[in-house]
């Protein structure tokens, strides 16, 4: 389990940070006006639980933050199906044929051969930055849970799918003779 979050930071103001810069971010995406109303919907849904995780880690209340962790999770889940996506799409596409159409409409001075090396370079720019990003929020999503077990070991409450933490014992259930 992790005890820091970015080596430095404790656990509970890292999440107190992910889940406010998470909650700022999703507003204004939800009210930048260049949405759908169900993508703003969906925003507006990702921000009240970020609200919800910030104030379960100021509170430190495992029932809030354990909402913002999965949410996170399924976040950094679906941001990992995305870069597999836009990989997908960038190198299923011919670079040379979109030079030979730019070249064609006057869209750029360069020659095909720099034209294509450019478009090369800026596709594995593209993917080396989503990976970075993906490896980051990563390591987010886990702080994110490791506080999240810690509050659930602190308050003694059962881990959900994890033995780690047993149940506490009552004792026997013989009859007294």
């Amino acid at each position: 389990m992790l005890k820091k979050c970015c080596c430095c930071i404790d656990l509970r103001s890292g999440t107190i940070t992910l889940a406010f810069l998470s909650l700022t971010s999703n507003l204004s995406v939800a009210f930048s006006g260049d949405y759908s109303a169900s993508s703003t919907i969906f925003f507006i849904i990702l921000s009240i639980i970020s609200l919800i995780g910030f104030i379960g880690a100021l509170k430190n209340d495992a029932k809030m933050v354990e909402a913002f962790a999965r949410i996170y999770w399924y976040t950094v889940i679906l941001g990992f199906m995305l870069t597999a996506l836009v990989a997908f799409l960038l190198f299923s596409s011919d670079p040379k044929e979109t030079c030979k159409r730019m070249i064609d409409n006057h869209e750029t001075n360069m020659d095909l051969e720099t034209c294509v090396s450019s478009i090369i370079t800026t596709y594995i720019l593209v993917m080396v930055f989503l990976g970075v990003k993906n490896l980051i929020e990563l390591h987010f999503a886990y702080a994110v849970w490791a506080y999240y077990q810690k509050l659930q070991e602190e308050t003694g409450e059962r881990l959900i799918n994890n033995n780690e933490i047993s149940p506490p014992s009552y004792g026997t259930n013989q009859i007294p003779a």
